[in-house]
């Protein structure tokens, strides 16, 4: 019998949006494995923000040692909380710097832990950003965990309704951006030139080398990128998203005899596209259970990672813990965690691999069922919440003993 470390922690752990959204689900599904791990939790419900009783809860319940929001939501909802409560440790899980620049940029007097699944976050920080209290953020580098509380759920591979699924936004595409001195404007159409070469930089690297050369030359006096640019370089990495996301699907879409599903934010001009066949399915997003569904009557499930994020998405675990066989392009970090043809398919959208690896897998059901069973193997071991929720009860415990 294992013997579980017990931690003396009471954490406040924020529920945000809807019981049905992602953002909820997740931190109620990481609140219990505190509570397993011997921590008194105390959830806030918080539609769109925290409500005043809640805020005056916090202030005045001094055996509160941490609280646990995500993407800076606390911050932006309700910093009256900070201004009583110095002694609290404020745990946030952020995606990405780039969407959120302005708390990043101005982190206030009490000590912050920011666990991020993004890499390039940490050397962002680092040769970018001017924090104005570094001394009070500690960041660490977490891949995600899978966003179910029974993996391995699901029938078994040959057994199951679609062949291939794709779930993912498209967003928007618009340059419609702040406005920049004349200086910036040629920072940002350098930028946007780099960032739609091909090849396999991700949006961290491209931002610090434009950034470098533009000090080097003498034109950039600046040894910080500004809150605009940063802005900027998120809303573009959604363009890139977006092509990517598109020149995967017409791949899906060439498969044919084989039953397909596509969930997302732009039905009718998904619908519109020329390569859409009968086999094919469209659906507009769903909540958060009804992607589930969805995942466990899936085969295939087809990622392309986000260039903004030099992580892991939370999309390929959650269906690895559903056994899935997940089809994703290659990133290093991923790299490090699933091997080729064992746990996980690779494929090159640029040279149009995709489809021949989906009709090869899927022609060998028995192929895909070991790949599926390997990966859940992987993702218990590496990617479940309460191996995450043991990291950050570690980190906390550390932050502590500092004071």
């Amino acid at each position: 019998m294992t013997d579980t470390k017990r931690y003396d922690f009471h954490l406040a752990v924020i529920l945000m949006g809807k019981e049905n959204n992602i953002p909820y689900f997740s931190y109620l599904l990481i609140g219990r494995e505190f509570e397993k791990l011997g921590c008194k939790v105390t959830y806030i419900v918080a539609p769109e923000k925290v409500s005043d009783e809640d805020i005056t809860r916090i202030q005045e319940d001094r055996s509160i040692d941490a609280i646990l929001s995500h993407n800076f939501f606390l911050q932006r909802t309700s910093r009256r909380i900070f201004e009583k409560r110095l002694d609290c440790i404020f745990i946030d899980w952020l995606d990405t710097v780039y969407n959120k620049p302005d708390f990043y940029y101005t982190v206030t007097p009490f000590k912050m832990l920011v666990i991020t699944a993004d890499r390039q976050l940490m050397q962002y920080t680092e040769q970018v950003v001017r924090v104005k209290k570094p001394e009070f953020l500690k960041l660490i580098a977490l891949s995600p965990y899978a966003f179910v509380d029974s993996p391995g759920a699901g029938q078994a591979i040959p057994d199951r309704k679609y062949d291939v699924l794709f779930f993912g936004r498209l967003g928007f595409e618009k340059d419609n951006f702040s406005e920049f001195n004349g200086l910036e404007k040629r920072f940002v159409n350098h930028f946007k030139k780099r960032a739609f070469l091909p090849g396999r930089r991700q949006m961290h690297e491209i931002v610090w080398s434009v950034f470098r050369w533009f000090r080097l030359l003498g034109l950039y006096k600046k040894s910080y990128v500004s809150r605009d640019f940063a802005y900027y370089c998120w809303k573009l990495s959604h363009t890139v998203r977006t092509q990517r996301r598109l020149f995967i699907m017409d791949e899906i879409f060439s498969v044919q005899g084989k039953r397909k599903l596509i969930i997302s934010d732009q039905v009718e001009r998904i619908s519109r596209l020329d390569k859409l066949d009968k086999d094919c399915e469209v659906l507009s997003f769903q909540p958060w259970f009804g992607i589930l569904d969805s995942l466990k009557n899936s085969k295939v499930v087809v990622n392309i990672l986000p260039f903004h994020i030099h992580s892991v998405h939370e999309r390929i675990l959650t269906s690895m813990s559903l056994g899935c066989v997940v089809f994703s392009d290659r990133n290093p970090m991923l790299e490090e965690l699933f091997v080729d043809g064992k746990e996980i398919i690779y494929f090159d959208y640029r040279k149009g691999e995709l489809k021949s690896k989906l009709e090869y897998y899927l022609g060998r059901p028995e192929l895909l069922q070991e790949i599926a069973s390997n990966a859940l193997f992987k993702v218990n071991k590496v990617g479940t919440a309460a191996v995450r929720a043991k990291v950050i009860l570690e980190e906390l415990e550390k932050i502590k003993a500092e004071k």
